[in-house]
């Protein structure tokens, strides 16, 4: 626009120069000249006018200009504002999601770590019946050895109170009765039993993680008669116990009815702990069936903490849940075989006790046998010297 402002402008002043421009052919005078520099002051003054217009002219386009810069410039720095409010809007709503998000990832993730799952349960449980199987194991082995020690000092109302030979025939007839063999048989002494020699064979004992009912502890507590001592001595009564002699007697005897039931009481344990006592949880006898026994309701101490010790070790199902259960979970499930560990650790200790006893009453007899008997010496006269 001010290129056609210019140009309308600079036509004009050639056209005023071309109309004033006086005639080549003709003299001057000095009126001439006077009447020229006129001319030419006009036309100066029109020039100056025309100049003031299109600077006029000039000034307004560029204010119009300015104005729509202005303007412009103005609403993209608008349109700058209210993006950027937006975008920190957006901004602001996005952390706060994130912050919800994580928020309750972190509720789930603690709930979840706190949250009781059925292997925990099962672990309770089954630990729960282990103790109190142990429990009842131990009344169990109390109630044998008290009936065994009564049967090896020979007390009232035992085989062999009225002498050896009364204890032999008990305990053959103990063993016609129940374990007759075909030897046995043969030799007319009896007719082949169920069990024959149960009373002799290990298995009877060791041969089950549980006992079978009452014939199987039967069996079990014969072997252990029939292995550490199969007839007990007749007691010293009455007029034996008289005199220097059957004190002395008494003495060695005390000893080896102490050495017998020391003997008697690591059998009535391992027997004890055979013994069904406990009522198996669901777990168990889930477990029990996994592994292809007969699934029974009451088993032993041993049987009850088999199966839970066998549970970790080939048990799928625990196995997929312990992969699936949170880290939480796994470390418990740690922390309880830890205890459980500890648990066995304690009952080996007590078998070890006994281990030991066993070795200082067989070093004992071994210091007795080598001590040398007292020479033929006068006996010492000892004065009372006051």
């Amino acid at each position: 626009m001010r290129t056609a402002l210019l140009a309308a402008g600079a036509s004009g002043l050639l056209l005023g120069i071309t109309i004033l421009t006086p005639p080549r052919a003709q003299a001057f005078g000095f009126g001439d000249i006077v009447a020229l520099i006129q001319a030419v002051n006009a036309v100066g003054s029109k020039v100056a006018a025309m100049q003031s217009a299109i600077d006029g002219k000039l000034q307004t386009v560029q204010t119009y200009i300015n104005n729509q810069l202005g303007d412009g410039f103005t609403q993209i720095s608008n349109y700058i504002k209210g993006q950027t409010a937006a975008q920190a809007k957006i901004m602001n709503a996005a952390d706060q999601a994130n912050a919800i998000v994580a928020q309750q990832t972190a509720s789930a993730k603690i709930v979840e770590q706190h949250v009781v799952n059925p292997q925990t349960c099962d672990s309770l449980t089954n630990g729960q019946s282990v103790v109190a199987a142990g429990d009842q194991t131990n009344a169990v082995a109390k109630v044998i050895a008290n009936i065994q020690n009564a049967r090896g000092e020979g007390q009232p109302g035992t085989p062999s109170y009225n002498g050896l030979a009364q204890g032999v025939g008990a305990m053959n007839k103990l063993h016609y009765s129940e374990y007759c063999s075909p030897n046995d048989q043969a030799a007319n002494l009896c007719s082949e039993s169920s069990d024959p020699d149960g009373d002799e064979v290990a298995t009877s004992l060791l041969g089950q993680s549980t006992l079978d009912g009452q014939a199987g502890l039967n069996a079990a507590n014969n072997y252990a008669t029939v292995l550490l001592q199969p007839v007990a001595p007749a007691p010293l009564r009455g007029s034996q116990l008289a005199g220097n002699a059957g004190q002395t007697d008494a003495v060695y005897r005390r000893q080896y009815n102490a050495q017998e039931s020391l003997a008697r009481q690591v059998a009535t344990t391992v027997i004890a702990d055979r013994t069904p006592t406990v009522t198996l949880t669901t777990a168990q006898q889930a477990e029990l069936s996994a592994e292809g026994k007969p699934v029974v309701t009451t088993a032993s101490w041993l049987e009850a903490l088999q199966l839970d010790v066998n549970r970790r070790e080939s048990n799928l199902q625990w196995r997929e849940n312990l992969v699936n259960e949170p880290p939480a979970t796994v470390q418990r499930e740690i922390a309880v075989e830890m205890a459980e560990n500890n648990y066995i650790d304690l009952a080996r200790f007590r078998l070890d006790q006994q281990r030991a006893m066993l070795e200082a009453a067989r070093l004992a007899d071994t210091a007795q046998y080598h001590l040398p008997l007292p020479a033929s010496t006068p006996i010492p006269v000892v004065s009372n010297s006051n």
